[in-house]
C-alpha cells in the first residue's frame, strides 16, 4: 500500500473519524513562522505594485531549490481593504503567462492577488534543466507527493495573505488553471477560509482522468499496466478533489472548460461538477490550449466572478465572448485526403459550425457537423471545386 495512505488509514483506525478525515490529515502542515516570509521591495506598474515573496515550503521535499516557495504579490494602490486572491498556474511555464494576466487584471480593478509557483517549476526546478521537471521523471508517487506539497504551499500562501493589513480576511478567493484548477478544488475542500474560486480547465476523478486523457497517458506511459484501477484510485485519493468534494460544496466555484479538451477530458470535469452539486459552468469549444489566445477575456471573467462572489457591491454581468477554435488534422474530400488547418464559427453547443480552412489542396469553407469532438462531417466547397461536396476530417482542437 502507498506509505501515505498507510499513515492516513492508521489515523483512521486510531480514531480520526472517517476515511476522508484520515486522508485530510495527510494535508496537515506546520505553519510557516511570519518572520520566515520575505517580501522584496515592490516594482511599480501602471495601476498596481508587484513584489516577490519567498518563504520555506511547509512540506519540504529535500531539494533546497524546490523547498523555497516563490510568489508574486500584485497589490492595488490605496490602503484597502482589498479582496485577496491566490492564483495557481498550470503544468509547465507557459501556463503562468495566462495566470499572470489574471493577476494583472484583478490588481488593476482593486483585487490583490498572489501568484504561487508550483513545486518543481521555474526557480523551484532542482535539476536546473528546463523550466519544469517532466511528470514522467517523478512517477506516480512523486506526483502525489508534489501535489501534497503544493496544497501545503498554497495554504501557507493564504496564511501570509490574510495577515496583510490591506487584505479583508473574510474575502479570500482562488483561481487555478489546468493542474492549478485541480489544486484549486482540492484546496477549497481542505481550507474553509477560501470562500470562492474559479476553476479553469480543471476536473476531478483522477484515476478516470489518467485513463482517458491521451496527454496523461503520454506523461505516464504504462500506468494501467503497473497499477490496477482499484490500486490507482487508492493511491490518488489523497489528492483527488472528489475526495473532499463534500467540504467544498458549500462554497462558490465557477468552472470554465473546453468541450474538446483532450488533456483534462470533459468527463473528468463533469464528475467533479456533479459532486459539487453542479455549480456555474461555461463550456467553450476549444481544446486545452486554445484559451491561451483569450487570456484577457479569461482574466476579466475571473475578476467579474470573484467580485460577485466575494464583495457586497453589485458587479457587472459576467462577460461573454465568441471563441473560434483552431484545428489541425487530415481533411478528406472529393479530390482525396490532405493535411490542413481550420477554424469555425460555432453554433450552440458546438455540434454544428461554419468551418473554413486551408489544406494541401487549397482553401475551403462549408457547414460542419461534429459527431465526435475530433471528427467533422461537412458539406462545402473548395476554391478549385466546381460544386459543393461532402467532406470529412479527423483533427485535434487546440
Amino acid at each position: 500500500m502507498n506509505p501515505l495512505l498507510m499513515v492516513g488509514w492508521g489515523l483512521f483506525l486510531a480514531g480520526a473519524g472517517s476515511p476522508t478525515a484520515a486522508l485530510r490529515a495527510l494535508h496537515d502542515y506546520e505553519p510557516v513562522p511570519p518572520e520566515a516570509y520575505h517580501l522584496a521591495p515592490p516594482a511599480r506598474e501602471a495601476n498596481y505594485q508587484v513584489s516577490r515573496l519567498d518563504f520555506p515550503s511547509p512540506r519540504p521535499s529535500g531539494h533546497p531549490s524546490n523547498d523555497t516557495v516563490v510568489c508574486l504579490y500584485f497589490r492595488p494602490p490605496g490602503p484597502g481593504p482589498f479582496v485577496g486572491v491566490v492564483v495557481v498556474h498550470g503544468l509547465g511555464p507557459k501556463a503562468a503567462v495566462a495566470q499572470r494576466r489574471v493577476c494583472e487584471v484583478c490588481a488593476a480593478h482593486g483585487v490583490a492577488t498572489l501568484l504561487v509557483t508550483l513545486p518543481y517549476h521555474l526557480e523551484r526546478n532542482p535539476t536546473g534543466k528546463g523550466l519544469v521537471v517532466p511528470p514522467s521523471a517523478v512517477g506516480l508517487e512523486g506526483m502525489v507527493e508534489a501535489m501534497l506539497q503544493a496544497s501545503a504551499d498554497i495554504r501557507a500562501a493564504i496564511d501570509w495573505l490574510e495577515r496583510q493589513p490591506e487584505i479583508d480576511p473574510g474575502g479570500i478567493g482562488i483561481v487555478g488553471i489546468s493542474i492549478g484548477a485541480i489544486l484549486t478544488n482540492l484546496v477549497m475542500g481542505l481550507d474553509a477560509r477560501v470562500r470562492a474560486g474559479v476553476s479553469i480547465l480543471g476536473g476531478g476523478d483522477l484515476p478516470h482522468l489518467l485513463r482517458r486523457s491521451p496527454f496523461a497517458n503520454a506523461m505516464w506511459p504504462g500506468l494501467y499496466l503497473k497499477y490496477s484501477p482499484a490500486e490507482l484510485r487508492e493511491r490518488l485519493a489523497p489528492v483527488d478533489p472528489l475526495t473532499f468534494a463534500d467540504a467544498n460544496r458549500p462554497r462558490t466555484v465557477f468552472f470554465l472548460n473546453g468541450s474538446r479538451d483532450t488533456v483534462i477530458v470533459p468527463s473528468s470535469t463533469r464528475a467533479l461538477w456533479e459532486a459539487l452539486d453542479r455549480p456555474p459552468i461555461r463550456w467553450v469549444p476549444t481544446g486545452h490550449f486554445g484559451l491561451v489566445l483569450y487570456a484577457d477575456q479569461v482574466a476579466e471573467l475571473s475578476h467579474a466572478f470573484l467580485s460577485q462572489a466575494l464583495s457586497e457591491s453589485v458587479p457587472p454581468p459576467l462577460p461573454r465572448w465568441r471563441v473560434f477554435p483552431l484545428m489541425a488534422g487530415l481533411w478528406i474530400g472529393q479530390r482525396g485526403p490532405a493535411p490542413g488547418v481550420a477554424s469555425e464559427w460555432v453554433f450552440g453547443d458546438g455540434t454544428f459550425a461554419f468551418q473554413g480552412g486551408l489544406t494541401g489542396l487549397g482553401p475551403f469553407a462549408g457547414l460542419a457537423y461534429h459527431p465526435l469532438h475530433w471528427v467533422t462531417v461537412g458539406y462545402g466547397v473548395g476554391l478549385a471545386d466546381d460544386q459543393p461536396n461532402i467532406f470529412g476530417a479527423f483533427h485535434l482542437t487546440f
